[in-house]
């Protein structure tokens, strides 16, 4: 029972973290041809730890010839909230797998080696807890406060920030620069204090703010996506649904 009520408290701890660091989808448009770039890292995480990401020159490019515009036009004008994403933290110490469809939220944690898995029905009001040693879900009843505390950050508008309303259309001119990565080219888009890191195919990579400190942990995204898994809600067939009720005459089995 402990670890299940710690594993809810690590899914919000999540939910805080992505809420404070932000994410994004697939973009589909491939970068510009890069020439030079503005300076050097051996790593995205080396990237983000030098604080420095924000101190770049670079050029003034119109908001709707962005990255970030065609990110954030699918978010919102094609996704509806519904994304898939595997990424980890800069400091190493946290994997996440997650998806979110208007109905569902699926989470896959890594921390060190706990992995802590859990799926979150909305229209049923539950939570199942994954326990895959034992092949159980464990399912709890969930309050419609608890469900938009859990839905409210995974929203797009929550995980972006005010900022970055549904009028992507009204996007400002946003200042761009080339940055060597490891020895690929990727290029960091900026306005008013938010950055967004997209590799040579426009693939978002991570989302830094410049308000936040270099040694605060961001998300770098392994793939981001608009397509969700097929069955990545269900659970598995292999399990058996346990109320948290009887979850302790379950284990004095």
């Amino acid at each position: 029972m402990k670890k299940i009520i710690a594993s809810i408290a690590a899914l919000s701890m999540c939910a805080f973290m992505l809420t404070a660091c932000g994410s994004d989808p697939v973009n589909d448009s491939p970068a510009e041809n890069i020439v030079e770039a503005a300076a050097s890292y051996a790593s995205i995480e080396e990237f983000i730890k030098a604080g420095d990401a924000f101190d770049h020159d670079g050029k003034l490019i119109n908001g709707k010839d962005t990255n970030t515009y065609t990110f954030l036009n699918s978010m919102y004008s094609e996704n509806k909230n519904k994304f898939y994403f595997d990424a980890e933290l800069s400091d190493g110490s946290t994997n996440i797998i997650m998806a979110a469809s208007e109905n569902a939220i699926y989470a896959n944690m890594t921390y060190g080696d706990d992995v802590i898995i859990s799926v979150i029905n909305l229209e049923e009001k539950k939570m199942y807890m994954f326990e895959p040693d034992l092949k159980i879900a464990v399912s709890m009843e969930i309050s419609d406060e608890e469900i938009a505390g859990y839905a409210k950050p995974f929203s797009v508008g929550d995980m972006l920030g005010e900022k970055f309303d549904t009028k992507v259309s009204d996007l400002s001119d946003m200042v761009r620069y080339n940055v060597d990565i490891g020895g690929e080219m990727h290029t960091f888009e900026m306005i008013d204090g938010d950055g967004f890191l997209f590799d040579s195919s426009g693939k978002i990579r991570t989302f830094l703010s410049k308000n936040a400190s270099a040694d605060t942990p961001t998300y770098i995204f392994n793939e981001f996506t608009l397509n969700i898994p097929d069955g990545i809600f269900d659970i598995p067939s292999d399990y058996e649904i346990v109320d948290k009720d009887a979850l302790k005459q379950y284990l004095s089995k």
